[in-house]
């Protein structure tokens, strides 16, 4: 695949190799010659690692695309925005529109039929995707996807409006916040929590679209001598527009898939984690028994003890405890296909370990109502 993408422009740096570098590029290897082509020993010894990224322009010629090349691990990176790849603009959202085929005048205007039509939209994204920029034809099984983001337009009358409403949303979140501590930030024109599994933000689309793409667009319509992207519809219609967006890590696919699908119709492995929410339960109230013990001091420790004594938890429940917790926070990798060993995995007790699962459109749907509980919020 990477000797198909046009490499012009791109860029291969090294950095100096730390231990913990070292030991990741042995284990991601698929062998042990690649590791020769991956690190260079300079003259003091140290140990350097390749690194490639780059740009492609898409196959329409409006957008480029970045990827990055992982040479130990044998893998190729894509970081895009569907709705630019295929409409050249963010201001448009990836939704089925008028002149489609499976546009429907009652219908395509409500966001539950949005959420229901995604994941056809984007399963014939990616075929096209790929037919598109790489000839020959992928193996889902070696797709995989580690963030995606989802998001929602809120339209108003005028800019001014939008704007407005900006301003009440910031105070609204500062009242439940605490700045500076739970990755909240706020600017101009945007508010943006930030955490290890997401980031949740709110934006004026019409700033945004006047700082990263206005610019590019009427270079290319200089260049193309016409009107190729209508400019100064996209901005005022971005003025009038906030946008709501979660940014979905793998980590937080794979809380999603844990809590929600992984499993749940198999009777034996329920009964464990009925065992594992217990113990949780249980450590959760003996945490905070402790702090509040640790607050005290003399007789006042030994009455708070007797009044609110400790729960007690089996020994083969703490093991039951530790080995579905293992598996809950286990990382997931999800792929656009899998075999059917990885199928049984993810649905019932069986003897071997996996680390993938499917990207299904149950996941994807799980993700809109993040999305959903985030805008009502």
């Amino acid at each position: 695949m990477f000797d198909i993408l046009d490499q012009k422009g791109s860029t291969t740096s090294s950095y100096e190799a730390t231990p913990k570098d070292m030991l990741k590029a042995r284990r991601e290897a698929k062998n042990g010659r690649n590791i020769i082509d991956v690190l260079r020993v300079n003259r003091t010894g140290e140990h350097l690692l390749r690194t490639k990224h780059a740009k492609q322009m898409n196959a329409s010629n409006h957008y480029s695309f970045s990827y990055s090349v992982n040479y130990s691990a044998d893998y190729i990176e894509f970081n895009f925005s569907i709705p630019k790849y295929t409409f050249g603009s963010n201001v448009i959202m990836f939704i089925d529109h008028n002149l489609d085929k499976h546009f429907s005048p009652t219908l395509s205007n409500q966001l539950y039929q949005n959420i229901e039509r995604s994941f056809s939209l984007l399963q014939s994204y990616l075929r096209q995707f790929f037919k598109l920029e790489f000839i020959y034809d992928i193996d889902y099984k070696d797709v995989e996807v580690n963030r995606i983001d989802v998001c929602f337009n809120q339209v108003f009358r005028t800019k001014k409006d939008a704007l407005m409403v900006l301003a009440y949303q910031k105070r609204l979140t500062k009242k439940y916040s605490r700045e500076g501590k739970d990755g909240y930030k706020e600017y101009d024109t945007s508010l943006m929590y930030v955490t290890k599994r997401y980031s949740a933000k709110i934006y004026h689309k019409g700033s945004e679209y006047t700082v990263n793409d206005l610019k590019e667009h009427l270079k290319i319509n200089k260049e193309r001598g016409s009107n190729y992207f209508r400019t100064k519809y996209y901005q005022e219609f971005a003025d009038r527009m906030l946008r709501y967006e979660l940014t979905m890590r793998s980590p937080m696919l794979n809380y999603l898939h844990k809590r929600n699908l992984f499993r749940i119709n198999c009777p034996h492995f329920q009964l464990y984690h009925k065992v594992y929410i217990a113990v949780e339960n249980s450590l959760q109230k003996n945490n905070r028994i402790s702090k509040a013990i640790g607050k005290l001091s003399g007789i006042e420790k030994d009455e708070y003890r007797e009044k609110f004594p400790y729960e007690k938890i089996k020994s083969e429940n703490r093991k039951i405890h530790k080995w579905v917790g293992q598996l809950i926070y286990k990382k997931t990798k999800f792929m656009l296909d899998i075999d059917d060993e990885a199928k049984a995995y993810n649905s019932m007790l069986v003897d071997y370990n996996c680390d993938k699962a499917l990207f299904s459109k149950r996941v994807l749907n799980l993700c809109f109502e993040e999305l959903i509980n985030f805008i009502n919020e």
